[in-house]
């Protein structure tokens, strides 16, 4: 469980404010926001890396923030980086099942650096679906995977761990993805927090443009 309770924020100007919301564990959520409204400093809120004006954050287990870079040790092999990551992470994952999910017993020899695009984001799935954290934070985490990669992200680690009874949060720029994936949408707007539920939006929202469905989720929020 996480629950944000009367939380205010600001830097020069105040980008949350009196924000209520409730995260349930079990659910993936995308977060979605136009640009500059807060996602990433709600997230460094969550994760005790800013601390908020006013009102307090309640986590229900441990938490990590997986950030928008991948991360990963350029002169050690897929194998050694995989197992360097689930020794820092202190992680009941296995090796093995990485190796099987991921497809790596053919690159787990292969310096990182020497990696294909493709095998280095295998490698980045791995070590960023090794999570057995209790509240999981995806910020952007999918920027530097293609397509395939993106769907393997989605169904693979975030849809995965949720089923797994975590509490799973995104924020992605491929909006249209994820609304087909979420089980919910939290929507920054007006610095509050507003929930959605995928199945009671339209279907053709999922073949509009960011622009357009960011429009829609807000005119919806005003309604609420």
């Amino acid at each position: 469980m996480l629950n944000i309770a009367n939380v205010s924020f600001g830097y020069s100007t105040e980008i949350l404010q009196d924000v209520n919301f409730s995260f349930k564990p079990g659910l993936l959520y995308f977060l979605l926001a136009k640009n500059g409204a807060g996602k990433s400093t709600l997230f460094q809120l969550i994760s005790g890396d800013l601390k908020p004006d006013t009102g307090s954050i309640q986590l229900g287990g441990e938490i990590i923030l997986h950030r928008q870079n991948p991360i990963y040790f350029e002169d050690m092999t897929v194998k050694e980086n995989v197992e360097s990551f689930l020794e820092l992470l202190d992680t009941n994952v296995q090796y093995a099942d990485l190796k099987a999910k991921y497809q790596l017993d053919e690159i787990e020899n292969k310096v990182a650096r020497k990696l294909s695009g493709g095998e280095k984001q295998r490698l980045y799935l791995a070590i960023t679906g090794m999570s057995d954290d209790d509240i999981q934070l995806y910020d952007e985490a999918d920027a530097a995977l293609d397509a395939v990669s993106r769907k393997m992200y989605y169904t693979e680690v975030l849809q995965q761990n949720a089923a797994n009874g975590k509490l799973v949060i995104a924020i992605s720029h491929h909006v249209s993805e994820g609304l087909k994936y979420a089980d919910r949408i939290c929507f920054l707007s007006n610095k509050k927090l507003y929930e959605h539920d995928p199945i009671t939006l339209p279907s053709e929202l999922m073949d509009m443009n960011e622009d357009k469905i960011m429009e829609y989720l807000e005119k919806e929020c005003e309604d609420i």
